[in-house]
C-alpha cells in the first residue's frame, strides 16, 4: 500500500548471510566471536561447530531470540557450501520446522515465508512468465509456478495466524534483536501476533495477488459494513464463494486483529490498525462514494482519539482525500489541525510537509516563438504569490555554435546570472489575482513592443532576479519575417514570408547550420526566389538535417528546430502469395482446405498482375516452427491454386502457419482440442422506457444452437456505468475538459429459469459530479458468464443508456450549403439507445454574430478560455478563434415538425453566406426539455473572388474520393482584408502545379481533371500565413482502383436449412467499369458458432497502391 507508516521487517530478508552477531548474548559470547573469526578466515564448517553449541546453550536456557538468530545463521553458512543454493537453505529450514519448540516454530514458518517471498522478488520476471510444467517438483520450490508458490506462503501465514493466543502472549521487545526498526512505535504493534498479521497483510495486498485469482473473485463494496465504523466492520459477514480470495483474508486479519486489540483496550494499536483497514478498503473497493465515506470515517477517527499522537496520520490521510475532492483549502486546513496537534509525531511532521507543498509556489511561461515588432502576449501560470516581475533582455542566438554538442536556445546558470546582472531592455511587474483555492491559474500578460533581435524574457515573484529563490524565462524571436519549412525526399524547402500579411518575400539570405565535428556551422546557403521559395537538396549539400536561419538587412530569424530530408526508396517489383483457409481453428486430425492466388506488384508502375502455371511449394508448421508437412501445387490460368493439410495430432497445439517462400505469403490457423460451443447467450435492450434513480430490469437468455433453453445455469454479472455527451456537445463547448471515468455500480450471481431467461436489476443511479445542464448520459454496460450445468462457460453484453431525458434529437445534413442555394436539414427523434420513436419539434436557425476581423488562434486557448458555452448575454463583442462558440445574432428561420418512428424529417432551406447555429427542442414524454444543436456554415458562390465570411482561413474540396473522369473541386478563402495561398498538386513525389493565389483576392478555387494516371491518389497542399499564424493543409486526394473492383450479388439464396438438405447458391459477378468474361471464385462454408473461440476472416487485396504524400510541412511559430 506504500505505507509512510513502516513497521519493523525481518533482517533476514534483507541480508543474504543473514543476522549479525549478537553482542548481547553473554552466556555464548565466546562462541559468537568464534564464528565470527572463523568466517573472517574462510572456515564455514568451524563456524557450524561454534553455532551448534550456541543452539545446545540457547535452547537449554530458554533463549529463543539467539537460538532463532544461531540457527538461520547456521542455515545460510550450510547453504553457502552447498553452492549457494535457494532450494538448501530452505530445505534446511523445513527439517528444523518438524522438531521445531511450538513457540519457535511460527517464528520459523515467518522466516520461511519470507525467503520464498525474497526469492520470487528476485525472479519475479521468471514467474510471470511460468505455467505450470512437468518439471515443477515439491522438493525444489524453484522449479514452482507463481500459483503454487503463493499458496505456499498463504499456507505458512494462515497456519501462524490460526495461533493467535500463542502469538499474543509473545510481547514485540522479545524479538527486536532480530527485526529491523521502522517509526511504527511497540505500542501501535505490542505482540508478535501483530506483527506477522501485518507481514500477512503485505503478502495478501501485492499487486502479484491477481495474477493467480480465482475466476469467481471477491469484490469489496464500498458501501458495505466493510468501509464502516468498528462496531459495524467487526460483525461483516461477506456472502462469496470465493473463500480463498487474498482480500477476504485481507479482510479476516484486520477483524482479528481489532478484535483482539478492542478486547484488550489497546487503544493506540486499536486505532493504528483501523487507520490500515480503512485506506485499504479506500484502494480496493468498489464505488463512486468511496472517497466520501473514507472522509467521514477519518473524521470520526480523528475526533475519537483526538488526544493521540496517532491520530495526526488520519490527518494527513484525510487531507490527502480532500485533495482528491479538489478542495485544496480544506485539504490544507485539515493538515494544520493535525500537525497543530501534535506538530513533533511523525504523522504531524507528515501534515506539516503536505502543508509545505499545497502552499509551495510554481511558475510557469508559455510564449511564442517568434512575434512581430508590436505588442504582444504571453501566458502565465502561477500559484501562492500576487505579484510577478518582468525583466526582458538582448541574447546572442549563436553562442551554442562555439560550444561542442551546442544546443540551441539552451542557457547555462552562468550565463542566466550575466544576463540579470545587465540592465534590462524592458522592465516591469504585473499584479495577479490572489490563488486562494491554493490552485494554479493560468493569466495572459501583455508583452510591450520590441524591435527586431532575440531576446530572452525573465520573471520572478520577487524583484531581486539574481536572489530570487524561483525565477523562470523563455526566449524569443522579433522579426518581420516568418518561415515555412518543409521536408521531403531528398530535400528541404520552405517559403519566406512577411510574418502579417504572409505575402513571399524575394531575396532573402537562407543558410543551413549543421553539425560537423561536434560544433554547429554555417552549411550552404541561397537566396528566395520571387514568391518567397527556397530549396536545399541533399544531393548538392551532402547534408540530411540541418538548421535554418534566414536573414535579410538587420532582420533575422533562427529556427531551432532541426529540419530532416527523407531518404527515398522506390517500392520494388515484387510477387505475393494470399492464402485462404475454409476456417480458422480446427481440431487435431481434421483437414485443412487452403486456397492461395499469387500476384505481380508494381506500385511504380502501377502494374498488378495474377502469376498463371507457376509451380509453388506450400509448407505447413507447427507452433514452434518445425515443419509439418508440405507439397508442391501449379497455379493455373487464373493465377490461383489449391490444397489441404491435416492437423497434426501429435505435437502441441496452438497457432500454426501455412506458407510459401516463392512468391511469399503466409496465413496462420489455430489447432486446438476445443469444445464446440453447445450455446449462446443474449441480453436485450429494454424496451419500456426507463428513467434515472430507478431501478432498471435487464432480461437475457442463454439458448443451446438447436433452440433450446438452458436452464439452472449460473449467471455472474456486472454493471459498468461510463458517462458521455450529446454528439453536438464538444461544439460547443470545445475547451471543456471532462473525464468521466467508468464505474462498477452493481455486480452478483442469479440462475436461468425453466426457459433459460434470467432478469437483472440495478439501480441507475447517475454520476452527480456532471452537471444536469450538460444532459449527459449515461451508459450501463452489462457484462454476463453463464455456465451451464454441464460446466460451459459462455458471454454475453448488453447495455442501457440513459439520461435526464428520455429522448435524443438529431440534427444531421449531408450537403456542402452554398448561397441561396437549397439544402436539406434531416431530424429525428430517437430513445437514447437509438430506437427511432415520434415526436414533436421546434427548429430554430439563427445567424452567428461575426467579428469585425477573424481571431487568430491562441496557442494556449484551451487553458484560458472558460469551461463554459459562450451565452448570448456574456458575449458582448469577445470572440474566440473558434467560430461554433460565437454568439447568436438574429432568428432567420423557425418551424415546428412532427417525426415519425420510421425515417427523418427533412426540412428544405435556402441560407445567405454566413455561419448559423441550428437548434431544435422538444420535449420527453416526462415533460422535460431535450434539445439538439447543429453549426452551419453556408459558402459564398463557388466564384466570387472575395471570402466575406470572418474566418482566418477555410479550405473546401468536393470529395477526398475522385473518381476517373471526374474533377476534383477546391475552394479556399480567408476572412482578412489581405491574405494569399500557395497552392501546390503533387503526383508520384513530383510537384506537377504550383502557384499563389492573386492578391487582393481572399477567395480561389480550381477543378483539377483526374485522369488514369492518377490511380492511387494525389496530394494538394495549401500554404498560407496571416497575422503570425500558419494554416497549412494538406489534402490526400484518394482516386480509388474502380477498374479492379468485382461486385458479387446473390440470386438465388436460403438463410434457413434443414440437416442434410442440399441448396444450390447462384452468384452473380460484374465488374464495375468493365464487362468480366470469366472470373474463379473462392467461397467456404464454416460453423459460425466457432467464431467465439477465433474469429475467421480473409486477408483483402491491399497491394494497390495509395498515395499519401511526401512533405512534411511546419510553422517556425507553430
Amino acid at each position: 500500500m506504500g505505507d509512510i507508516m513502516k513497521s519493523p521487517k525481518l533482517v533476514i530478508v534483507i541480508l543474504i548471510l543473514c543476522i549479525f552477531i549478537n553482542t548481547n548474548f553473554s552466556s555464548t559470547k565466546k562462541y559468537w566471536q568464534d564464528v565470527q573469526e572463523a568466517l573472517y578466515n574462510g572456515l564455514p564448517k568451524t563456524a557450524i561447530e561454534s553455532l551448534d553449541r550456541i543452539l545446545d546453550i540457547a535452547q537449554k536456557e530458554e533463549n529463543y531470540d539467539e537460538w532463532i538468530t544461531a540457527l538461520t545463521e547456521k542455515i545460510v553458512i550450510e547453504a553457502t557450501i552447498q553452492g549457494n543454493k535457494p532450494e538448501e537453505k530452505v530445505k534446511r529450514l523445513k527439517e528444523e520446522l518438524v522438531t521445531a519448540d511450538v513457540r519457535i516454530k511460527p517464528i520459523l514458518q515467518a522466516i520461511l515465508a519470507h525467503w520464498y517471498w525474497h526469492y520470487y522478488s528476485r525472479n519475479r520476471y521468471r514467474f510471470m512468465k511460468r505455467t505450470p510444467t512437468e518439471y515443477m517438483t515439491d522438493e525444489d520450490f524453484t522449479t514452482w509456478d507463481l500459483r503454487k508458490l503463493f499458496t505456499e506462503i498463504d499456507s505458512l501465514y494462515q497456519d501462524i495466524l490460526g495461533k493467535e493466543k500463542l502469538l499474543t502472549n509473545i510481547p514485540i521487545e522479545r524479538l527486536l534483536d532480530f527485526l529491523e526498526p521502522g517509526n511504527t512505535s511497540p505500542e501501535a504493534r505490542p505482540t508478535f501476533y501483530d506483527f506477522i498479521a501485518h507481514e500477512a497483510l503485505d503478502f495478501y495486498m501485492r499487486a502479484e495477488q491477481s495474477a493467480v485469482l480465482p475466476e469467481d473473485t471477491y469484490e469489496i463494496d464500498a458501501n458495505s459494513a466493510a468501509f464502516g465504523p468498528v462496531s459495524e466492520f467487526l460483525n461483516y459477514r461477506p456472502v462469496t464463494e470465493d473463500t480463498v480470495s487474498p482480500k477476504l483474508k485481507v479482510i479476516k486479519i484486520y477483524q482479528s486483529l481489532i478484535k483482539y486489540h478492542k478486547k484488550k483496550k489497546n487503544t493506540e494499536a486499536l486505532l493504528d490498525v483501523d487507520l490500515h483497514r480503512l485506506r485499504y478498503v479506500k484502494n480496493v473497493a468498489f464505488g463512486e462514494n468511496k472517497n466520501k465515506i473514507y472522509i467521514q470515517r477519518l473524521t470520526e477517527l480523528i475526533k475519537q482519539y483526538n488526544n493521540m499522537s496517532l491520530s495526526s496520520w488520519a490527518s494527513f490521510y484525510l487531507a490527502k482525500a480532500w485533495a482528491e475532492e479538489d478542495d485544496l483549502v480544506k485539504a490544507y486546513e485539515v493538515a494544520e489541525h493535525g500537525y497543530k496537534r501534535f506538530p513533533g509525531s511523525p504523522g504531524g511532521k507528515s501534515c506539516n510537509a503536505y502543508m509545505t507543498e499545497l502552499t509551495q509556489k510554481s511558475l510557469r511561461l508559455t510564449g511564442e516563438k517568434c512575434i512581430p515588432p508590436r505588442p504582444s502576449k504571453m501566458l502565465v501560470s502561477y500559484k501562492n504569490f500576487t505579484r510577478l516581475h518582468f525583466r526582458i533582455i538582448p541574447d546572442t542566438w549563436d553562442a551554442f555554435m562555439e560550444e561542442e554538442k551546442g544546443r540551441p536556445n539552451q542557457i547555462d546558470t552562468l550565463r542566466i546570472k550575466e544576463l540579470l546582472s545587465q540592465e534590462p531592455h524592458k522592465e516591469w511587474y504585473v499584479d495577479l489575482p490572489v490563488t486562494d483555492d491554493l490552485k494554479e491559474r493560468a493569466l495572459e500578460i501583455d508583452l510591450p513592443e520590441l524591435d527586431p533581435g532575440y531576446y530572452r524574457v525573465f520573471a520572478s515573484w520577487q524583484p531581486d532576479f539574481v536572489n530570487s529563490t524561483m525565477t523562470q524565462h523563455t526566449w524569443l524571436w522579433v522579426s518581420n519575417m516568418t518561415l515555412v519549412t518543409r521536408s521531403n525526399y531528398g530535400i528541404v524547402d520552405g517559403f519566406v514570408l512577411d510574418i502579417m500579411t504572409g505575402e513571399p518575400i524575394k531575396g532573402v539570405e537562407v543558410s543551413q547550420i549543421i553539425e560537423e565535428n561536434l560544433k554547429c556551422v554555417y552549411g550552404k546557403k541561397t537566396h528566395t526566389n520571387s514568391i518567397g521559395y527556397f530549396e536545399f537538396k541533399t544531393k548538392d549539400t551532402g547534408y540530411k538535417s540541418a538548421y535554418i536561419h534566414i536573414k535579410k538587412d538587420n532582420d533575422e530569424v533562427f529556427e531551432s528546430n532541426m529540419r530532416h530530408a527523407y531518404t527515398y526508396y522506390p517500392s520494388r517489383s515484387h510477387q505475393r502469395t494470399f492464402f485462404f483457409t475454409d476456417r480458422s481453428l480446427y481440431r487435431p486430425g481434421q483437414t485443412i482446405y487452403f486456397k492461395g492466388i499469387c500476384v505481380l506488384i508494381d506500385q511504380e508502375e502501377n502494374n498488378y498482375e495474377i502469376i498463371p502455371h507457376r509451380e509453388i511449394t506450400v509448407y505447413f508448421r507447427d507452433t514452434n516452427n518445425q515443419e509439418i508437412s508440405k507439397i508442391t501445387l501449379m497455379t493455373n490460368e487464373f493465377g490461383s491454386f489449391s490444397g489441404h493439410f491435416v492437423a497434426p495430432a501429435d505435437r502441441l497445439t496452438g497457432s500454426m502457419t501455412i506458407y510459401t517462400n516463392e512468391p511469399s505469403g503466409r496465413t496462420a490457423i489455430k489447432v486446438e482440442e476445443y469444445k464446440r460451443p453447445k450455446f449462446f447467450v443474449e441480453i436485450e435492450t429494454p424496451k419500456v422506457p426507463s428513467k434515472l434513480n430507478e431501478l432498471i430490469e435487464v432480461t437475457g437468455s442463454a439458448m443451446t444452437y438447436s433452440g433450446a433453453p438452458v436452464d439452472n445455469a449460473l449467471v455472474q454479472y456486472n454493471v459498468v456505468r461510463t458517462a458521455s455527451y450529446p454528439y453536438w456537445w464538444n461544439w460547443y463547448r470545445p475547451y471543456s475538459r471532462y473525464g468521466a471515468k467508468s464505474q462498477v455500480i452493481a455486480h452478483g450471481k442469479i440462475k436461468t429459469d425453466a426457459d433459460g431467461n434470467f432478469t437483472i436489476s440495478f439501480y441507475a443511479k447517475p454520476d452527480l459530479n456532471i452537471s444536469m445542464d450538460d444532459d449527459p448520459r449515461f451508459t450501463y454496460r452489462i457484462h454476463v458468464d453463464v455456465t451451464s450445468p454441464d460446466g460451459e462457460t459462455r458471454s454475453g453484453d448488453g447495455s442501457v443508456t440513459l439520461g435526464y431525458s428520455a429522448l435524443a434529437i438529431t440534427l444531421s445534413t449531408d450537403d456542402q450549403p452554398q448561397n441561396n442555394e437549397q439544402f436539406s436539414i434531416g431530424v429525428a427523434t430517437q430513445t437514447l439507445d437509438g430506437v427511432s420513436i415520434p415526436g414533436t419539434t421546434t427548429l430554430q436557425v439563427y445567424r452567428l454574430k461575426e467579428p469585425s476581423e477573424p481571431i487568430p488562434e491562441k496557442f494556449w486557448e484551451y487553458d484560458l478560455h472558460p469551461f463554459k458555452e459562450q451565452s448570448d448575454e456574456d458575449a458582448g463583442e469577445k470572440f474566440s478563434s473558434n467560430w461554433l462558440t460565437w454568439p447568436r445574432d438574429t432568428l432567420v428561420y423557425e418551424t415546428s415538425l412532427t417525426t415519425t418512428d420510421n425515417n427523418p424529417r427533412i426540412v428544405t432551406l435556402k441560407l445567405p453566406t454566413g455561419l448559423y447555429k441550428l437548434e431544435c427542442s422538444g420535449q420527453d414524454n416526462f415533460g422535460r426539455e431535450v434539445r439538439a444543436l447543429l453549426p452551419l456554415m453556408v459558402l459564398p458562390d463557388w466564384n466570387d473572388k472575395i471570402f466575406n465570411i470572418k474566418l482566418a482561413s477555410l479550405v473546401r474540396v468536393n470529395s477526398n474520393t475522385v473518381e476517373v473522369g471526374k474533377e476534383l473541386e477546391v475552394l479556399w478563402g480567408t476572412g482578412y482584408e489581405t491574405g494569399r495561398c500557395f497552392i501546390e498538386i503533387e503526383h508520384d513525389n513530383k510537384i506537377i502545379k504550383r502557384y499563389w493565389t492573386k492578391q487582393h483576392e481572399t477567395q480561389h478555387t480550381f477543378a483539377f481533371p483526374v485522369t488514369e494516371k492518377y490511380r492511387g491518389g494525389f496530394v494538394v497542399y495549401l500554404t498560407q500565413v496571416s497575422d503570425n499564424r500558419a494554416y497549412l493543409n494538406t489534402l490526400p486526394i484518394y482516386v480509388p482502383w474502380d477498374n479492379k473492383e468485382l461486385s458479387i450479388s446473390t440470386q438465388t439464396f436460403r438463410d434457413k436449412l434443414r440437416p442434410g438438405e442440399k441448396e444450390t447458391i447462384t452468384l452473380e459477378i460484374q465488374g464495375k467499369t468493365k464487362y468480366i468474361a470469366a472470373a474463379e471464385i473462392v467461397a467456404t462454408m464454416y460453423d459460425f458458432s466457432l467464431d467465439q473461440f477465433y474469429p475467421h476472416s480473409w486477408a483483402s487485396f491491399d497491394f494497390f497502391k495509395r498515395y499519401h504524400g511526401s512533405v512534411s510541412s511546419s510553422f517556425i511559430n507553430g
